[in-house]
């Protein structure tokens, strides 16, 4: 299965020191890509690239896109299709979910199968897609994290419930102040 061979290389494997794509391709059943091949802007002179024209942006990015290759993607590529790719891989992904097949987008299978020229894109999201009864993509043990070895200094402020606060007048949960905003005797008046 060539999805599972863009995963389950050796090279992919040890990319930056991860394992990920080589457990995920053990579990998965397929993997849909979805990318940006070919690309142009819509000519909407957005100013979302940082450039003032569509025309600018393509005339001043083309040589970083040129030179690209040795990257994970190409690019820089036009900020609107790259919402449009997203939107792509969410209507995906929730179709996916809507048939109960459990599904996760990653960026390092695309990576993989784009190195190994199984998919022709310019910047891709891979939907790796599983009917078992487990989540393989999230089912894994989380590796141990040792929070308690920060030594920060304490700011000296707690979160703490403001009696009489509700939903719109007042805060929920707001931080006890570092000073007392009212006298210890002084009653809240209502301002209502």
């Amino acid at each position: 299965m060539p999805t599972r061979a863009a995963a389950d290389t050796p090279e992919m494997s040890e990319y930056r020191g991860d394992t990920t794509p080589r457990i995920v391709a053990e579990a998965i059943d397929a993997v849909l890509f979805v990318g940006l091949a070919d690309w142009y802007p819509p000519n909407y002179d957005c100013g979302a690239c940082g450039y003032a024209t569509c025309a600018e942006f393509l005339h001043h990015t083309k040589q970083l896109r040129d030179n690209s290759d040795n990257l994970e993607f190409a690019g820089p590529t036009c900020n609107l299709r790259d919402i449009d790719l997203g939107i792509a891989v969410g209507s995906a992904a929730k179709t996916a979910a809507l048939h109960s097949i459990d599904c996760r987008c990653q960026t390092r299978i695309a990576v993989a199968a784009r190195k190994l020229g199984l998919i022709r894109a310019d910047v891709a999201v891979a939907l790796s897609l599983s009917l078992t009864h487990k989540a393989v993509g999230f089912d894994r043990a989380i590796p141990a994290v040792d929070v308690d070895s920060l030594e920060l200094d304490s700011t000296g402020t707690l979160p703490v419930g403001v009696p009489g606060a509700s939903r719109y007048d007042g805060a929920r949960n707001r931080q006890q102040p570092r000073s007392p905003l009212l006298e210890p005797d002084a009653q809240p008046t209502d301002t209502r």
